[in-house]
């Protein structure tokens, strides 16, 4: 039973010592790392919060400067009460981030952690006993393959944020089997607050799961976000700001944390830094803003080369219907990883549309790279097939450009697809110009080819889903 399976997480006698010291308290008290308060579990409602404090409206419930006071937002020894400069910068941002609640997180992470803002010292005291504390739930991690369920449920996070002070707890629930976390992990807080009454369940532990209940299911993801901004802000701190690194987790965040895990979270909570794939390494820069990039067009490049993927599943001879060979598992093979960098992808199409489209075409243009409309047909009964497309002034498309991110300079190879071919096709059968543009998005170097459709209607791959096309 996962009762039982729970209860083993306490078996130093250490763990077993602590817990029953908690038998009889009235009130729990554990450390954690949350910065969510009762009354402020979710970000928005600190924002908001602040906004009444500066306009004066102040409640009398006890906590409605004390909250917002502990982590230094507000000073409440004021008379009357008024915002820090800390507070006063979060509020200034509010009308980008009151919907952003992993960016509003991360915003607020790094005006507390990493602004060199002059803390008193009781908020100094609460805000290093957050960030020991969350080092020591995280040191306590193994990496394992069951990493990720963390990340998925983040109810978990709260578990171990409030396991971290029992000996071996932490590193017993990350080796707990995936099935048991989750099961754990979607018990709701009915369940968990009854989760230490079983007959075989230490002394103290009812009164740690009732505890735990309280936070269970609510404002989780605040973990998740507290760790996952700090870990961005730890490495931002210290990368070169002219230049791209190798991606490292330092510890013990990379107990947790994955290269791959980051790279699919960072750009929820930051432009401040860009994560990609370049083929064999992830790599990490201090982003600059697409708006401040010079745009630097190389000189033109042509198509050198088609490879079509033509190829027909082969066969050792053929097989009766009942062969006993159909029934037989097939040989193992060595697993492989492939990412698609669609972050990457996405950033050299803004990129692209600040740089060429939008100075060629003003505002007659639309956009359908990473949009719902890729798969809405034009007028003339195909999908776009592009990622922008020019209009004249009836609305009807008049220019196609395709945007390929790249990680080297050309000669290089592009994989398009069958409806990005099709259209080029269709361009070049109406004489409307199709340009696939090339971004090296290690330096925003870019390429165009003007005479992409031209080349792609001497190629015969009318049945082929997709090709790969070199560029040089």
């Amino acid at each position: 039973m996962l009762a039982d399976r729970f209860s083993a997480l306490f078996a130093d006698t250490a763990a077993r010592q602590l817990l029953a010291d908690l038998a009889g308290v009235s009130h729990t008290a554990l450390p954690t790392f949350a910065l969510p308060t009762t009354s402020l579990r979710h970000f928005p409602k600190w924002l908001d919060r602040l906004e009444g404090i500066q306009a004066g409206s102040i409640k009398g419930h006890g906590n409605f400067l004390s909250d917002p006071a502990s982590i230094g937002l507000v000073d409440a020894s004021k008379s009357p009460p008024i915002l820090t400069s800390i507070g006063k910068s979060l509020l200034a941002i509010k009308s980008t981030l009151y919907a952003e609640p992993a960016r509003g997180e991360y915003e607020l992470v790094k005006l507390l952690y990493f602004s060199n803002a002059q803390h008193t010292a009781s908020v100094k005291a609460v805000l290093q006993g957050k960030r020991g504390h969350m080092a020591k739930m995280l040191q306590q991690f193994v990496p394992t393959p069951n990493s990720g369920v963390f990340l998925s449920h983040p109810s978990l996070l709260v578990v171990a944020e409030l396991l971290a002070l029992f000996p071996g707890a932490v590193t017993r629930l990350a080796q707990m089997p995936q099935q048991d976390l989750v099961d754990l992990a979607t018990l709701g807080e009915a369940k968990m607050k009854t989760l230490g009454k079983g007959a075989k369940s230490p002394v103290g532990l009812d009164r740690l799961c009732k505890r735990i209940s309280g936070d269970f299911t609510r404002a989780q993801e605040r973990r998740l976000h507290f760790v996952i901004a700090m870990c961005i802000l730890t490495i931002a701190s210290h990368i070169p700001s002219s230049e791209a690194v190798g991606l490292s987790i330092p510890y013990p965040f990379g107990n947790l944390l994955t290269p791959l895990d980051l790279h699919r979270f960072h750009a929820h909570y930051t432009q401040d830094i860009t994560i990609w794939f370049d083929g064999s390494q992830f790599l990490i820069s201090a982003s600059k803003r697409f708006e401040q990039l010079v745009a630097k067009p190389a000189p033109a490049v042509k198509v050198l080369a088609f490879k079509p993927q033509t190829l027909i599943p082969g066969g050792r001879g053929p097989a009766a219907p009942n062969a006993s060979s159909r029934a037989a598992r097939r040989s193992a093979r060595t697993p492989v990883t492939i990412v698609i960098d669609q972050i990457m992808s996405e950033r050299a199409e803004d990129f692209v549309e600040r740089a060429v489209v939008e100075p060629m075409c003003g505002d007659n243009y639309v956009r359908v790279g990473h949009r719902a409309g890729e798969t809405l047909a034009l007028p003339d009964g195909m999908v776009p097939g592009a990622d922008f497309y020019a209009v004249d002034d009836e609305g009807s498309p008049k220019h196609y450009i395709e945007v390929k991110s790249v990680v080297v300079d050309p000669p290089c190879d592009v994989t398009l697809t069958r409806a990005e071919y099709l259209r080029a096709v269709r361009c070049a059968q109406r004489s409307v110009p199709y340009w696939l543009v090339l971004v090296n998005a290690t330096d925003w170097r870019w390429w165009v080819v003007k005479d992409f459709a031209e080349a792609m209607k001497t190629a015969e791959l009318k049945e082929v889903l997709q090709f790969t096309v070199k560029i040089g």
